[in-house]
């Protein structure tokens, strides 16, 4: 483009331009709104109306609008025909008019106005149809500051003579964009003058633009509060507008001074690296600005950045720690770090050669050793690791602080529609369910107090890579259901089919009611026969009476006999037909009880079936463990073990008779009815849980319990079955190095021994030789409740691992009603799966 002499203005901008203008409007998707006439009277001009059309049919498709500036005297005829555009037409006032009185105009006419400008219009293409030299200067502000509005917005202004400007006061200089001159010997093209001049006024430096420039006191700052300010830069930082350090060092740290924005690191930046950003990677790939091996050092200054993302770089490093030293070191403080890193527990990132670090739940405990941290205590937490900072764990000196803010875990996409605790259990358990995960760390280097930490954790806003933005829209597609998902709904299942078994129950209930009343009026029924025919025997024998007493007047007789004989017949026949009535009614409703029990036989099906599962798994454990015993009998005994020598045993006294009774009616109760009672009531018993009803008598058992994992595995606390004379069970016991000399255990009883009875006969074997190692009885004096019995014997060396202890109930443990208190672990249907008993080792 070659620019026009320095002679007058044409008076109109010629047909070649306006299409030139319309090419460029076409070609730049952002521009939504076009200025025509800015400082003249536009209608004049002989093509505006087509240029008009033109025009507005490319904004009309992107939902933009057409600005007219106007006077008293504009042409409404004119603009009248551009009303039925589909693009709209807004009227404003020219500058040096009264803009009250032109929009109150325009307003009667029925046109648009400034008022309904919206706040989005921010991009305006400015297209001066006609000259108007005496046009006022722009609006003055006393602030200069934040940078140019009409730059940042991407003005474009063209004059009459086809020549293009980047603000009006520039275009009314005649400073225009492009051409070769003293202030642009090189010939720069628009686009490059274009962002050198809004590099110059990002800085402020205005008196180092153009001669406009350095006099205009329009900027950001004389339109928005601070806040409204800061919310501008930070949107095009997120876009990527802000790309040169020195702007980012004076907008963010000294125009508007915000927190992590300044210096910004992408550490492992591979060929992606974001814009904006200092590129640091091992290779020299496209925009990497720094090659460099992180495993020897950040070649950064210390206290320099500001904010470093790690994306898929942290797992590749050999030594992590130093690495987050490193990191730790060049950042200011409470500058904030980005980590996205591969989940550890995944097919892929086991396979991964590459990978040599593990990133889980649990790698940002090692970051830091202080106690705060924004992660649920569910999430990290391990029995032998309580606190969360764990940097000091292997004695180290270590100097890094980073707490962490917030995490998030990514998941494939089978298990997205489960809620948290699902996933967490899942994650924990199975690979491949979580697939990446994201922390905000906050670097501290000066103390912090947890008043302060909350507050970060609320406040901060975060950054992340576009790519983790588009994979939470991809979360929210929730995978197929699976079997996770069937499982999860499981205790609804069983609390729904406990809801029927009680409505037929009731039903029965009701239905027993209604027999027994039917019952109740059958026998009152059979009395009224009985009685009937009493009455009826009694007159046959008064007329027998009276037929011998007048058997003289046999005619007036016989005549009454035959009418007595008529009435007993009518009433009977009467009395009959009632019965057999009723004996129907009978038959119908035993019918319907029994369609009734058949219903509720079905209705419980489901709880047998569960009741069934439960016995066989039980029966298969009692005849593995039988098979165990069997084996080891037939093994030889050791030469070098000596007998055991024989025990004096107590005599056991024969129970009373209400005693014997009490207990008979117990095991009754446990081992009677119906198949669906018994499992109602198995299933009912084993929900209690004891553990937090122990007397502090018993503690020590229960931290022996404690100690090997059993509360945090989920093993409930529960008493047993009434034990049975004869029957054994056999337990593993885990054990330490040492003498073992007894177990100390917890039972129970209905009744209280009177002398010292032997309740259980206890042998010691081996977990490797099926050898038995010691034996004894187990014969406690007094109430059972008060505190643990003692089962002491030869002691024994044994080593770290497990013994088997097996016990044989004697006769005794059925007349006292004994009972022995497990840790049972259960699986949702409430069955059996792991047991062990509620004891601890003693050592010499």
């Amino acid at each position: 483009m070659v620019a026009a002499n320095n002679g007058p203005l044409p008076p109109f901008i010629d047909d070649a331009s306006l299409q030139r203008i319309a090419t460029l409007l076409q070609t730049s998707p952002t521009i939504a709104v076009v200025d025509l006439g800015v400082h003249a009277t536009p209608t004049s001009h002989p093509s505006f109306s087509r240029f008009a059309q033109l025009i507005g049919n490319t904004l009309r498709d992107r939902g933009g609008r057409i600005v007219v500036w106007c006077d008293a005297t504009t042409d409404r005829e004119i603009l009248t025909a551009l009303k039925p555009m589909a693009c709209p037409v807004i009227t404003m006032a020219l500058p040096g008019f009264d803009g009250t009185e032109v929009k109150n105009l325009n307003k009667c006419a029925g046109f648009l106005t400034e008022d309904d400008l919206g706040a989005d219009d921010l991009h305006t293409i400015g297209v001066p149809l006609a000259a108007r030299p005496d046009a006022p200067p722009p609006v003055r502000s006393a602030s200069i500051h934040g940078g140019c509005p009409s730059v940042e917005q991407g003005f474009w202004c063209f004059d009459t003579d086809g020549r293009e400007f980047a603000c009006h006061r520039l275009l009314q200089n005649r400073e225009e964009l492009g051409t070769q001159s003293a202030d642009n010997p090189a010939g720069e093209t628009v686009e490059q003058q274009r962002q050198a001049l809004c590099h110059t006024l990002r800085l402020d430096q205005r008196d180092q633009a153009t001669k406009s420039c350095a006099d205009c006191h329009f900027s950001y700052q004389g339109w928005v509060d601070d806040s409204n300010l800061r919310a501008f830069w930070i949107a095009k930082d997120d876009r990527g507008d802000i790309t040169d350090t020195s702007e980012r060092e004076h907008l963010f740290g000294k125009a508007i001074p915000t927190a992590q924005r300044v210096v910004k690191v992408d550490l492992g930046c591979g060929p992606v690296k974001r814009p904006g950003f200092v590129g640091i990677d091992r290779f020299p790939l496209p925009g990497v600005d720094i090659t460099a091996d992180v495993n020897k050092g950040i070649p950064l200054p210390q206290d320099s950045v500001d904010y470093l993302v790690a994306s898929h770089s942290l797992e590749h490093f050999d030594d992590l720690p130093s690495v987050i030293h490193e990191i730790h070191r060049v950042c200011k403080d409470r500058a904030l770090v980005t980590i996205v890193a591969p989940y550890s527990a995944t097919g892929l990132n086991l396979a991964n050669p590459y990978h040599v670090q593990v990133f889980n739940e649990h790698t940002a405990r090692f970051f830091t050793n202080a106690a705060e941290t924004a992660l649920q205590v569910a999430d990290y937490d391990f029995p032998s690791a309580i606190n969360w900072g764990l940097a000091s764990s292997d004695h180290s000196n270590w100097r890094a602080d980073l707490r962490l803010l917030k995490c998030e875990f990514f998941y494939m996409p089978a298990y997205r529609g489960l809620d948290e605790p699902a996933k967490r259990v899942l994650r924990h358990s199975l690979n491949d369910v979580c697939e990446q995960m994201l922390l905000q760390m906050l670097v501290v280097k000066s103390p912090i107090s947890p008043a302060e930490f909350a507050e970060r954790v609320r406040t901060t806003v975060y950054q992340e890579p576009p790519l983790l933005t588009a994979r939470r829209a991809e979360e929210a597609r929730v995978g197929e259901a699976n079997m996770f998902t069937a499982l999860a709904e499981l205790p609804n299942s069983v609390s729904e089919l406990g809801e029927v078994v009680a409505h037929w129950r009731g039903q029965i209930e009701s239905m027993a009611t209604d027999a027994r009343g039917a019952s109740h009026q059958l026998r009152s029924l059979d009395a009224e026969l009985v009685a009937l025919n009493e009455r009826l025997d009694r007159v046959e024998r008064a007329v027998v009476d009276t037929h011998q007493a007048i058997e003289a007047d046999g005619t007036l007789v016989a005549k009454r006999i035959t009418a007595v004989n008529t009435e007993l017949i009518r009433r009977d026949q009467q009395q009959r037909g009632k019965l057999e009535e009723l004996e129907k009614a009978v038959v119908q409703l035993q019918l319907h009880l029994e369609e009734q029990r058949l219903a509720a036989e079905q209705a419980a099906a489901a709880a047998a079936q569960a009741a069934e599962l439960a016995a066989a798994q039980a029966a298969e454990l009692a005849a593995a463990q039988a098979a165990e015993l069997a084996a080891a009998a037939q093994q030889p005994e050791p030469e070098s073990q000596p007998e055991p020598p024989a025990a004096i045993e107590p005599v056991f006294e024969e129970p009373p008779a209400s005693q014997k009774e009490a207990v008979h009616a117990a095991l009754s109760r446990e081992g009677g009815g119906e198949p669906l009672s018994r499992a109602i009531r198995l299933y009912r018993r084993r929900a209690q849980n004891l553990t937090s009803l122990i007397s502090p008598r018993f503690n020590s058992l229960k931290q022996f319990g404690e100690r090997h994992g059993w509360i945090a595995q989920g093993l409930r606390l529960q008493e047993s079955n009434l034990w049975r004379g004869g029957q054994e069970w056999i337990y593993d016991l885990p054990v330490e190095n040492g003498a073992l000399a007894g177990i100390r255990l917890a039972v129970t009883s209905q009744f209280t021994p009177s002398a010292p009875t032997p309740l259980f006969d206890c042998a010691v074997w081996s977990a490797d030789s099926n050898s038995v190692l010691a034996g004894a009885k187990l014969t406690p004096r007094g109430d059972l409740s008060v505190e643990p019995v003692e089962i002491s014997f030869t002691p024994i060396d044994v080593a770290r691992g497990f013994v088997r202890i097996r016990l044989q109930a004697l006769p005794a443990v059925e007349a006292l009603g004994i009972r022995t208190i497990e840790w049972r672990g259960l699986n949702a249907l409430r069955q059996v799966k792991k047991i062990h008993l509620f004891c601890e080792p003693v050592y010499q």
